[in-house]
């Protein structure tokens, strides 16, 4: 605590430390500036996905959760084998119709 004192006691300007405007701090700004942009997005979306995974955003949470239950007691409802059959179906004759006798 006695050191917490005295540090909020001093000036926080002396503890500011200037760098001098060079070429060289400079030379690299254009081609990293992409990969900073790239990597400061992706932080704050981890960040928002974590705290929607650990409860921390609790509403957010909330409503994930409803809708996950919501989607999935409506996928009980979805007759997936009437679906599936007639999809696979219509997506192999459009694929594979009588057509392909004239590539033979």
């Amino acid at each position: 605590l006695r050191m917490k004192r005295e540090y909020a006691k001093t000036d926080p300007e002396a503890f500011s430390i200037e760098t001098e405007d060079t070429e060289r701090t400079h030379m690299f700004a254009d081609k990293l500036y992409p990969i900073h942009l790239f990597l400061s997005l992706n932080n704050s979306m981890l960040r928002k996905i974590t705290g929607i995974i650990s409860w921390r955003s609790s509403l957010s949470s909330y409503y994930l959760t409803i809708d996950c239950f919501a989607i999935g007691i409506i996928a009980l409802f979805v007759p997936w084998h009437f679906l599936l059959l007639w999809s696979s179906r219509i997506f192999v004759w459009s694929l594979l119709g009588p057509w392909m006798k004239v590539l033979d």
